[in-house]
C-alpha cells in the first residue's frame, strides 16, 4: 500500500559521499561466493573537457575479512551522520555510546548485532577501492586518472563504564573528499525504513539524480552495475531484482512510477520521481542561484556585449563572481585609458580563460560531473 507520508520534520538527514553513491561498494547478498574477490564497474564518463573516457571502479576486500556486503553501507552512512553532528571537524570520529549508534542504523543491540558491527567495521577498514577515470575530485573539478584508497584507516571499540565507545578514523582520500564538499544530503529515516540492501542502494543512487531531474532513464544492465547487482546473471533475474526494489520505492513514496522500455541495446528503465519528495529548500536555493547567474550574465553583457552567449553563460557558471567582477573592472579601466588592443569581448574571453586555467589547471571548458 502506498504511503502518503513522504517526509516528516522529525526525519534524520545525513550526508553521503558522492562517489560512494555513484558506484558499488558492497555485495548485496548475505553470502559471498569464495570465487568472488572483487566488485567491478566499467563504463564511460565525460571528463571536464567533454571527452569520453573509459572508466573502471574495482572494490577489493582484505584477505581475512573479504568484500563489504549486505548492510555495510548502513554502517558507513551511520558514521557519516555522526561526523555531520560533530561538524566534520576531525578525521577521527568518536561515538561514546554504540547502543545509540545501533538504534540509528536499525540494528539489533545484542551480542549478534555487535558481532555484525565488528565484522562490518573490519570489512570497511580492509576494503581497497581502485578508480580509473571515475573518482570525481571536487577540488580540481575533474576525474582523477587513477587513485587507490581505503575508506577507514582505523576502527576501535572499547568499554568505558557501562557503555562501549566506537572510534573510527577516515582515510585521507575519503576525508579530503568530504572536506571538499563532495557530499549529498540523504534522508536516513527513509533509507533505514527500506527492507532490502538492493532497495537501499537503488535509493542512494537515484537520490543523487532526483535533485536535477523529474525523470531519469538508464540502461538496465548499466544500472545494475552502478548499484552492485551481479551483471553476469540472466537479464530476467537482474530485471526482477530491480523491479522489486523499484516497487518498494514507489510504495514508500520516493518514486511516482517506473517503466521498462525496450532499447537498441536491450532494455531501459525510466524512473519518475515523486515531486513531493524533492527537497523544497534545495529547489529554493537552486532558484536563487539561477537568479544570481542571470544577474552575472546581465553584468557581463553590459560591459562586453553579447557576442557569444554560450561563452558568457559558461563564464558566469564556472568562474567565482569576485573574479568575474575583477575582470570586468580591468576591461573598463583598459578601455577608459585607451589601452585596449582588442575588442572588449575578446579581452574578456582571454582573461576568463587565463583565470580558469589558473584555478583548474585546465583550458576553458564545460564542466561535466
Amino acid at each position: 500500500m502506498k504511503s502518503n507520508k513522504i517526509r516528516n520534520k522529525e526525519d534524520k538527514y545525513g550526508k553521503e559521499e558522492l562517489n560512494m553513491a555513484e558506484y558499488p561498494i558492497q555485495v548485496l547478498t548475505r553470502t559471498v561466493s569464495d570465487n568472488q574477490k572483487t566488485i567491478e564497474w566499467q563504463g564511460v564518463v565525460l571528463d571536464s573537457k567533454g571527452k569520453p573516457l573509459k572508466a573502471r571502479w574495482v572494490v577489493s576486500g582484505s584477505e581475512s575479512a573479504g568484500l563489504p556486503r549486505y548492510r555495510d553501507r548502513d554502517v558507513l552512512l551511520g558514521l557519516l551522520y555522526y561526523w555531520k553532528l560533530q561538524g566534520f571537524t576531525s578525521r577521527q570520529l568518536v561515538i561514546n555510546n554504540i547502543a545509540e549508534f545501533m538504534r540509528l542504523i536499525k540494528w539489533s543491540d545484542s551480542a549478534l548485532g555487535y558481532k555484525r558491527l565488528k565484522e562490518a567495521l573490519e570489512r570497511l577498514s580492509g576494503v581497497t577501492i581502485v578508480a580509473e577515470n571515475c573518482f570525481w575530485d571536487r577540488e580540481f573539478q575533474d576525474y582523477l586518472e587513477f587513485i587507490s584508497f581505503h575508506l577507514l584507516d582505523e576502527a576501535r571499540i572499547q568499554r568505558e563504564g557501562k557503555y562501549s565507545k566506537l572510534t573510527v578514523t577516515a582515510s585521507k582520500v575519503f576525508w579530503d573528499s568530504i572536506q571538499h564538499g563532495n557530499l549529498k544530503t540523504i534522508n536516513l529515516t527513509f533509507y533505514f525504513s527500506l527492507d532490502t540492501p538492493t532497495s537501499k542502494t537503488l535509493y542512494s543512487y537515484l537520490d543523487k539524480k532526483v535533485y536535477s531531474n523529474e525523470e531519469f532513464t538508464i540502461d538496465l544492465i548499466k544500472l545494475a552495475g552502478h548499484i552492485g547487482i551481479n551483471i553476469n546473471q540472466f537479464p530476467k533475474h537482474i530485471k526482477a531484482l530491480i523491479k522489486e526494489a523499484s516497487t518498494e520505492l514507489v510504495n514508500k513514496g520516493f518514486l511516482s512510477s517506473f517503466v521498462f522500455k525496450k532499447s537498441a541495446n536491450g532494455e531501459q528503465i525510466t524512473f519518475t520521481f515523486n515531486p513531493d519528495y524533492r527537497d523544497p529548500e534545495y529547489l529554493k536555493a537552486m532558484a536563487e542561484q539561477e537568479k544570481y547567474i542571470r544577474h552575472l550574465i546581465d553584468e557581463i553583457i553590459a560591459v562586453v556585449g553579447n557576442q557569444d552567449m554560450n561563452f558568457i553563460e559558461e563564464a558566469a557558471r564556472s568562474l567565482p563572481s569576485d573574479q568575474l567582477f575583477r575582470i570586468l573592472g580591468e576591461i573598463k579601466e583598459l578601455d577608459q585609458a585607451g589601452r585596449l588592443k582588442t575588442s572588449k569581448f575578446d579581452a574578456f574571453r582571454s582573461l576568463v580563460r587565463i583565470r580558469l586555467k589558473e584555478i583548474l589547471s585546465l583550458p576553458f571548458v564545460n564542466q561535466v560531473e
